[in-house]
């Protein structure tokens, strides 16, 4: 779609974004945002700054992040299991065994892992991004 007073446009699909060139007696950079937003694209400016071009290439504190979020999981994610495997082979090998509850209709399985579950969703940032969702 064509508007009066810019010059040039390269859009480059890979890194989302765009290079344009306009006449400030016509347009402006507010106004060429509002047209690309109408189309339905997200826009704003970007700056030339050589920092903010190798921190949007740099994916370092994306990976640290996404890192420890994996090691928080994998460390409690492990003793859930073990937790689980015991409890089902103890129950296998006492199949008579009545006393399961610590308080009627909670019982010691349940409770650790309600205590080994909990830090996962609350320090892990997926945890913390499916809370963000949901608010």
């Amino acid at each position: 779609m064509k508007q009066r007073g810019i010059t040039y446009v390269s859009v480059a699909l890979a890194t989302s974004s765009a290079k344009i060139k306009y006449e400030v007696n016509f347009i402006g950079p507010r106004d060429i945002i509002n047209h690309i937003e109408d189309m339905g694209f997200d826009a704003s400016i970007q700056t030339d700054s050589i920092q903010n071009k190798t921190e949007s290439l740099d994916y370092k504190s994306e990976i640290k992040k996404w890192r420890t979020s994996f090691l928080i999981s994998l460390s409690f994610g492990i003793p859930t299991m073990a937790v689980t495997l015991a409890f089902y082979f103890y129950h296998r090998s006492h199949p008579n065994e009545t006393n399961c509850c610590v308080v009627p209709g909670l019982s010691l399985q349940n409770i650790l892992l309600f205590i080994l579950c909990t830090p996962v969703k609350i320090y892990g940032e997926i945890g913390r991004a499916s809370c963000r969702e949901r608010v």
